[in-house]
Parts: C-alpha cells; sequence; structure tokens
C-alpha cells in the first residue's frame, strides 16, 4: 500500500476534497508548475544535500525523483476519490522569453542580472536542476496519462490556460488544480479550477474568490475587506496591470496601489465606464482595438461616483502605453493570440510541440511500472522510489 507520509508532507486542503465530490468531474487534471512547486513543496528538504553533492559529471537525480513522489501522491489522492486523473508537468528554461522581450526588454531585468552574478554552488545546482529536467521530459511523456511541457525561450506559466483552451477542448466535465504559489496564475482560476501551494509551512487550497482576498492582502483591514468583497475575481488581470509587478519588472502606473485598485474595482460604475463593464469585455478590448480604455468615455456624468475613475484617467495622461502593455504581460491570453499570428516567431515551434506532446501515438507509452523500474535501475544511481510509488504513476 502506498505511503502517503513518504512521499510528500504537503497535501491540499480538505476544500479540495469537498469540491470534486461536489462537482463529481469526469476528471481532474493536475497541472504542476516544476519550478515553482518543487522550490516550496520539497526541494527545501534536499538543498543542502545537492548544493554540496553536486559534481560537474554527475546528475543527483533528487529533483526528478521528487516530481514522481509527488505525482504518485496525487494519483493515489485521486484513485481514492474515484475519479480519473491526468497530470501535466511545466516548466521552462533559462528567464529570456521572445513574447514578453518584444513587449519590454526591461522585462524580468533584475532577475537575469541576479542569475549572472550568482554563486558557484546556485550555478551547480541550475546545472543540475536542468539535468533533471530533461531526464523527466524523457521518461513522463512516455507514462499513460502523464505529460511533461517544457519550453524554451518562453515562460511555460501560461500552459495550463491555454491546455484548457486549446488542447482538452472535447465535451467534458473537468476539473484543474494548479499546483503553484504563482500569483499570476490567479487568472486561471474559476469554479472548475483550483490552486494549491505551500508558503511559511501553510498549505493553501484557494479557488477565484480566495485569490483576490490573498492579492490584496486585506486580513486584518475591515475598509479595504468590505471593498474586496464586491471585486469581482474576474477582475484579476486588469487590476494586475494597473498595480504592476516589482518582482518581474512590469511597470504598472505610478504611485497606484493595491488600496487604489480596490476602490476602483468595487465600484460597478466606475469599471461600467472606465473598462466597457466587464472583465471579458475590457480582455477584448484590448487585444482587438490594442487600446486600455473605450473611445467613447464620457466622465462628466454622475461625476462624484467616478471621482476615482477620473483620477485614474488624469493619471494616464492620455498614453495608456504602461498599463497596455503591462497587461500584455500578464495575461495569458494575450499570449496565446500572439502564439496564433501568423508572423510569430515562436508559433509553429510552440504550437507543434503542445500537440505533438498531447497527440502521444499508443506505440510510445510505457504498459507497465515493470519496463518503468527497468529504466530507472538502469539510468539512475541512486533509485529511491518504491515499486508501490511506480505503480500509482500507471493508476
Amino acid at each position: 500500500m502506498l505511503n502517503i507520509k513518504s512521499i510528500i508532507t504537503s497535501k491540499p486542503t480538505d476544500s479540495i476534497k469537498d469540491t470534486i465530490t461536489y462537482l463529481e468531474p469526469d476528471i481532474v487534471r493536475i497541472y504542476i508548475d516544476v519550478k515553482n512547486a518543487a522550490r516550496t513543496l520539497f526541494i527545501p528538504e534536499v538543498m543542502d544535500e545537492l548544493l554540496t553533492a553536486s559534481k560537474p559529471n554527475q546528475i543527483n537525480s533528487v529533483i526528478f525523483q521528487g516530481l514522481l513522489y509527488y505525482a504518485a501522491w496525487w494519483k493515489f489522492y485521486l484513485m481514492h476519490l474515484n475519479v480519473k486523473s491526468e497530470i501535466i508537468f511545466f516548466s521552462d528554461v533559462g528567464i529570456s522569453t521572445i513574447y514578453h522581450k518584444n513587449i519590454s526588454k526591461d522585462y524580468k531585468l533584475q532577475r537575469e542580472q541576479s542569475q549572472q552574478t550568482s554563486g558557484a554552488l546556485e550555478n551547480d545546482f541550475a546545472i543540475l536542476y536542468r539535468a533533471n529536467l530533461d531526464l523527466a521530459e524523457k521518461i513522463i511523456n512516455k507514462l499513460p496519462t502523464m505529460y511533461y511541457v517544457k519550453l524554451k525561450n518562453l515562460e511555460s506559466d501560461f500552459v495550463p490556460h491555454f491546455c484548457k483552451t486549446r488542447v482538452f477542448t472535447k465535451n467534458e466535465k473537468a476539473f484543474n488544480i494548479i499546483c503553484s504559489g504563482d500569483k499570476d496564475m490567479f487568472q486561471l482560476l474559476d469554479d472548475n479550477t483550483m490552486m494549491v501551494f505551500k508558503q511559511n509551512n501553510t498549505d493553501y487550497s484557494i479557488g477565484k474568490h480566495d485569490a483576490i482576498k490573498y492579492y490584496f492582502k486585506s486580513e486584518g483591514d475591515e475598509k479595504l475587506s468590505k471593498k474586496i468583497e464586491k471585486i469581482n475575481p474576474d477582475w484579476i488581470v486588469s487590476i494586475m496591470s494597473l498595480v504592476g509587478d516589482s518582482i518581474d519588472n512590469v511597470k504598472g502606473l505610478h504611485r497606484f496601489g493595491i488600496k487604489k485598485a480596490a476602490d476602483i474595482f468595487s465600484n460597478d460604475a466606475v469599471t461600467e465606464a472606465l473598462f466597457g463593464g466587464s472583465p471579458t469585455a475590457h480582455q477584448k478590448l484590448i487585444l482587438e482595438t490594442d487600446s486600455y480604455f473605450p473611445d467613447t468615455k464620457d466622465l462628466d456624468k454622475e461625476a462624484e461616483k467616478l471621482k476615482v475613475g477620473k483620477s485614474l484617467i488624469e493619471a494616464v495622461g492620455g498614453d495608456d502605453t504602461i498599463i497596455k502593455n503591462a497587461y500584455k504581460l500578464i495575461s495569458y491570453e494575450a499570449l496565446c493570440k500572439d502564439l496564433e499570428k501568423k508572423d510569430s516567431p515562436s508559433k509553429i515551434r510552440i504550437i507543434n510541440q503542445f500537440y505533438n506532446i498531447f497527440n502521444t501515438t499508443g506505440e510510445d507509452i510505457m504498459e507497465s511500472s515493470t519496463v518503468l523500474i527497468d529504466i530507472l535501475q538502469k539510468n539512475l544511481k541512486d533509485l529511491q522510489l518504491t515499486k508501490d510509488h511506480i505503480e500509482a504513476l500507471f493508476y
């Protein structure tokens, strides 16, 4: 019998189980953000060992085995809920990204500079990490109901959105679980999608309404909390584009923070006047007309109600370039739309890679855990996975 405790200490809260039980989906898809989930869920426990034991000519496979541990844990968990499952791992190599750099050459500039000046141990870890990803890609894509998407020169955090809207489009009742603490992925959350992550030794399982509270950090601020309760969580990308993201060097409006954002997006009259009424309408406005605000806006009407809206227009000063670009840098749908353009430099390679992965033929799939065990024993010097762990991957 599979021992859950031996695989991983972090687990989803009861809300995941309750939601799956309530929705009764045909299938549950687990999307695992390899870099983010690994760092928060199991890498910290072995980081010192990895950095001190690394050798230039030796691959330590503990990261790869950790991914399989985590996948086995989810397979076992969902098997006991009596629901069919698929697992999609996604990662990217390096920081440079063609799409984002075309919009802003300063995108993630601080991270690139930090990477260039990192110490020897961190560089050793980066080598180990990439070698583990190569191994994961080769093996995981041969396992039944498991996929590994590894991208170069393009960030992979849009993969769940691409899969939900372009790959898995057949008529099915699917529930999605995103294993990542990346707040940009809050835009993925809907009635059939939740996120799980670990922060400060606390396990989180959140839906789209929880994500708004988490983003605004409203705990303990009663006035802010009341405003947030009125915000449609589907506005998250519009909110983030105004506020910006200092970590990724995405510029928002000067001196425009979460409190001003709460003032605007908690007022339906303001959002109607500024953005066309709904998050979907605003997204369409930006992606189809290349404008952040509608051409026909009359803020003189109901002036008192729209006071905060008028201040936003004044802050923009007639030039919406900064926030329009911020929206495109953050929005996964904007990236996907770009990939679908005929002249997109990444289109052919990326699209073909996706469909090659998800249309794997039967001949390429391993038929039994015995075959996988044999492959692992031949390729890994220190195999920590047990037969029970490996068999769980074939459920």
